[in-house]
């Protein structure tokens, strides 16, 4: 990581997100709920396959990628471990790393934790509204057959 300039830098925190298996299988399982015969008329009446992707498929899938956010920016704000070890620069460290940093070995300031774990909450919490009409369509995806 070091060779590749990732250590204190923000990529180094997004992306090994960019190949989580959870987001691949669910956009897989997802994808597999849009019908053949939308596509196929869209064929039919002229789509290219970008038209086809952009105006027919991503509409149909906006649920699951709206589910997949939500997953995904929680799981990456919430990685402690790995920020921890990317991220040794105090003025780059995230939130949740930087809330260690006010415990030290005889004192604890309380006060300052649960202030910081609160604004910590924050961006998750506005994540979720964003996404919120999409998160309970986008998880019972393929869950009912018939």
């Amino acid at each position: 990581m070091r060779n590749l300039h990732l250590v204190n830098n923000g990529w180094s925190v997004i992306l090994p997100v960019l190949a989580l298996p959870f987001a691949a299988f669910l956009m897989k399982q997802f994808s597999q709920t849009v019908p053949n015969e939308l596509l196929e008329a869209g064929k039919i009446d002229g789509c290219s396959e970008l038209a086809l992707f952009a105006r027919l498929f991503v509409p149909v899938v906006k649920p699951g990628i709206g589910a997949l956010a939500i997953f995904v920016f929680s799981f990456t704000w919430n990685d402690y471990l790995w920020q921890l070890i990317m991220l040794s620069d105090e003025t780059k460290m995230t939130i949740n790393v930087g809330i260690s940093t006010l415990v030290s070995e005889f004192s604890a300031n309380y006060g300052a934790q649960m202030a910081a774990a609160t604004m910590g909450f924050i961006p998750i919490f506005v994540v979720f509204i964003a996404f919120q009409r999409y998160f309970v369509k986008g998880i019972t995806v393929g869950s009912v057959k018939g």
